[in-house]
C-alpha cells in the first residue's frame, strides 16, 4: 500500500498559529501595526491587510517595517522573518504516526471589507487563476439537447485550469457556451449568453413559489441527467448573488442564502449560487461543483469540473481536521467579530496535498457593517517524486523563505 508523508509541523508562519502572544518589542515597539502596545503574527496579518488594500495612510512610517521608504510585501517578509528568527523552534516534517503535532499555516489572500480589495495568492501557491488556453485542429462540431432546445456546436479552444482531472474543450452555438472534458467527453460546463433564449413552450420544474429543496433537486437533476454527476454524498449551500425587490427585508432575512419575498412583492427577483462540496477526509474538496439559477427557474451557469484522480492517491491520508480547525481559530478569530465561519477545502497538486480554508467573518466600523473573507494555506501530505512507496519518515520541511521569497520581488 502506498505510504504518504504527513505533513505537521511546529509553527513558523506569516499569518501562522502564535508566535507568542507578546513576544517581540522594540524601545519603539517597532512593527506595532494594530496599536496594542507589542509586536507579534497578529501585526503580521495586520500589515499584509494594509498592503493588500492598496490605502495609504497619512504617516505610513509604522508600516515601513524594513525601513526602505516603501510600503510593501517585502515589509511583511521580513516582519515574519524577524518574528520567526527570534522565537520559533526549528521545524521539520512529522510522520503521520507521532500525530498531534501543529500544521504550518501560510496566509494566502484577504479581501477587506468589500470585494476586489485581495492581493492575490501568498505563501508561494496559487492554486486559483492559473488557466492555460491551446487550439486544436480539425475538432467537429457537437449537438446537445438541454432545457427543450438542441444547440449546434462548434469548436472553439481548449482550456487547462491545472486544479481537476482534465482539460475541457469549449464549444459555442446557440446563444450557450459548454466545455467536454477532454478525457472522458463529458459535459464539464454550461454557460448562458444572453442570446440563449429557452425553447418555446420549455417550463422550468422551479419558479419563486418554489422551496429551497426544490431548487436544490433540480440542480441534482441537471447535474445527474447531463453532466453524469451524482451530488447524493454531497454537503450543499445556497448563496443569494442577486435580489431585487420592493419588500424591506432585514439582514436576518438573508442569513440561510436562499430568500423568495414573492407573496409581498409581485415583481420579486432573484438569482442563486447552489454549491456542492464532495467530501474528503472530514473537510470538503476543491471540486467545482456549482449552477446559478434564477427564481423564474432560469439557469444560468453549471460547473462540473472535478478532482477525483488526483485526489484519488491520497485516500488513506489521515488528517486531524479539529488540530488544523482549531489553530486557524486561534489565528483568525476575534471576539469582537459579529459572526465568523470556515470551510475548509483539500486541494490536490501533483504530489502534493494541500488544505485551503477559507474564513468569512462580519465586524462592525463605525457604525457600518463589513464583510470579509481571509484565506490561510498549509501542505497536509506529500509524495516524493522520487519514490513510488516512500517510508514515513522525518523530512526536512521548507522555509518561509522558499515560499515568500518571488513574493517579496
Amino acid at each position: 500500500m502506498k505510504k504518504i508523508i504527513t505533513i505537521a509541523a511546529t509553527v513558523l508562519l506569516v499569518a501562522v498559529m502564535t508566535v507568542s502572544s507578546s513576544i517581540y518589542s522594540y524601545a519603539q515597539v517597532k512593527g506595532d501595526v494594530n496599536d496594542d502596545g507589542w509586536t507579534d503574527n497578529k501585526d503580521v496579518v495586520a500589515l499584509f491587510r494594509y498592503v493588500s488594500a492598496g490605502i495609504k495612510a497619512e504617516d505610513e512610517s509604522v508600516y515601513d517595517f524594513n525601513g526602505d521608504g516603501v510600503v510593501d510585501n517585502k515589509d511583511v517578509v521580513d516582519m515574519f522573518r524577524d518574528l520567526c528568527a527570534e522565537n520559533a523552534p526549528e521545524t521539520s516534517a512529522v510522520p503521520e504516526e507521532q500525530g498531534n503535532a501543529e500544521y504550518e499555516i501560510f496566509l494566502y489572500g484577504s479581501s477587506e471589507g468589500e470585494p476586489g480589495n485581495s492581493n492575490g495568492q501568498n505563501g508561494g501557491k496559487k492554486f486559483y487563476g492559473i488557466t492555460e488556453e491551446s487550439k486544436k485542429d480539425g475538432m467537429e462540431g457537437k449537438t446537445i439537447q438541454m432545457f427543450g432546445k438542441v444547440y449546434t456546436l462548434s469548436y472553439t479552444k481548449t482550456m487547462d485550469y491545472k486544479l481537476y482531472d482534465e482539460k475541457y474543450d469549449r464549444y459555442y452555438g446557440d446563444g450557450g457556451v459548454f466545455m467536454f472534458g477532454e478525457k472522458t467527453g463529458r459535459l464539464a460546463e454550461y454557460y448562458a449568453k444572453s442570446a440563449d433564449i429557452p425553447a418555446e413552450g420549455f417550463v422550468p420544474p422551479v419558479n419563486a413559489h418554489s422551496s429551497r429543496q426544490d431548487f436544490i433537486d433540480y440542480a441534482k437533476t441537471l447535474l445527474l441527467e447531463n453532466f453524469e454527476t451524482s451530488t447524493d454524498d454531497c454537503d450543499v449551500e445556497i448563496k443569494l448573488k442577486k435580489l431585487s425587490t420592493s419588500y424591506r427585508y432585514t439582514s436576518e432575512d438573508l442569513k440561510e442564502g436562499f430568500v423568495s419575498f414573492i407573496d409581498e412583492d409581485p415583481n420579486f427577483y432573484a438569482e442563486y449560487r447552489i454549491i456542492f462540496y464532495k467530501r474528503f477526509n472530514g473537510m470538503n474538496r476543491i471540486d467545482d461543483i456549482e449552477i446559478d439559477i434564477t427564481s423564474e427557474g432560469r439557469v444560468l451557469l453549471i460547473h462540473c469540473r472535478t478532482c477525483d484522480e488526483k485526489i484519488e492517491k491520497f485516500e488513506d491520508v489521515s488528517i486531524d481536521v479539529e488540530q488544523l480547525k482549531k489553530q486557524l481559530k486561534e489565528l483568525s478569530y476575534d471576539p469582537s467579530y459579529l459572526s465568523y465561519s470556515m470551510l475548509l477545502r483539500a486541494v490536490p497538486e501533483e504530489n502534493e496535498l494541500w488544505v485551503l480554508a477559507d474564513v468569512n467573518y462580519e465586524y462592525d466600523k463605525n457604525g457600518n457593517i463589513f464583510g470579509s473573507l481571509t484565506q490561510y494555506v498549509t501542505k497536509v501530505a506529500e509524495i516524493p517524486s522520487d519514490q513510488t512507496e516512500p517510508d514515513p519518515v522525518d523530512t526536512e520541511f521548507e522555509t518561509w523563505d522558499a515560499y515568500a521569497g518571488t513574493e517579496a520581488e
